[in-house]
């Protein structure tokens, strides 16, 4: 016990530490603290020599002061054998027992914090949903409308390929008969009629922009037959079947990739800014 008070005086009353405040702590009763074992006259003796008071009902002002007293000898303490190593667990227990305190006295406040936070967001969630009920239906709108004009788009594009392709076609069985035909003049002529055509660029639809808004594609995933899921493609686990993989492969490979039971396609995405 003596050796307990010693380490404590010397290691962590540190340099500024009073000569006279170690007597005031020889005035404990140490027979009552014996019984009861060293973890007492530890703690009694950080109480009297830092000034902590043995109250549940200290404020915060108090609570921050005796902690930064508490972290200030922490820091100048030392453990260099097993009897500083036995004082220091004693201290690590009544910390445990101060920040126990601590959070019992702000307990009830944070309860009372909790519950009216979530009341607000209660409320704020019971005025909102309207609103964003009503966004998400005329967002749902858009979206459809911004996917039918992409198809039509898309199968407008079809259509000039296809037409590209079969002038192209035409283009050269007319150059191959007039090369057999002995007409070189003529199969060059077509011959280079049919690339300038297979070059044929046409001009794409202009994207009209609204203010405030903007539209993106986005490639993804969705399960089409779970029993021809593999078990892992390209590296990447899949099976137990994980969509958030599957989407991290569609957008990867923009849906250039083939997984069996798994079919790719673009989502639209409608973001809207604030007016």
């Amino acid at each position: 016990m003596e050796d307990a008070l010693a380490y404590y005086g010397h290691h962590i009353g540190g340099p500024n530490y009073d000569e006279r405040e170690d007597e005031e702590c020889q005035d404990i009763d140490t027979t009552s603290a014996e019984t009861v074992g060293i973890s007492t006259v530890v703690s009694t003796y950080i109480v009297q020599n830092a000034y902590f008071e043995e109250d549940e009902n200290m404020n915060e002002q108090e609570q921050q002061e005796q902690g930064l007293t508490i972290l200030q000898q922490a820091g100048a303490c030392e453990v260099a054998n097993q009897q500083d190593y036995n004082n220091a667990a004693e201290v690590c227990k009544d910390i445990k027992v101060r920040i126990k305190a601590i959070e019992d006295y702000w307990k009830d406040l944070k309860d009372k914090a909790y519950k009216a936070w979530k009341d607000i967001c209660a409320k704020e969630k019971e005025l909102l949903d309207p609103y964003t009920k009503a966004e998400s239906f005329i967002k749902g709108k858009m979206t459809a409308w911004q996917r039918q004009k992409m198809e039509e788009e898309r199968a407008q594009r079809e259509e000039q390929e296809r037409r590209k392709r079969e002038e192209s076609e035409l283009l050269l069985k007319e150059a191959a008969k007039a090369d057999g035909e002995g007409d070189t003049e003529r199969a060059g002529f077509m011959f280079e009629a049919a690339e300038q055509v297979q070059n044929m660029k046409f001009e794409q639809p202009k994207q009209e922009k609204t203010a405030g808004t903007a539209v993106k594609t986005v490639w993804k995933a969705r399960v089409v037959n779970a029993s021809l899921v593999p078990i892992s493609i390209a590296g990447a686990i899949i099976r137990p079947i994980d969509e958030k993989v599957l989407n991290d492969l569609a957008r990867a490979s923009k849906g250039n990739m083939a997984i069996p039971g798994v079919e790719f396609y673009e989502d639209i995405q409608i973001a809207v800014s604030r007016g």
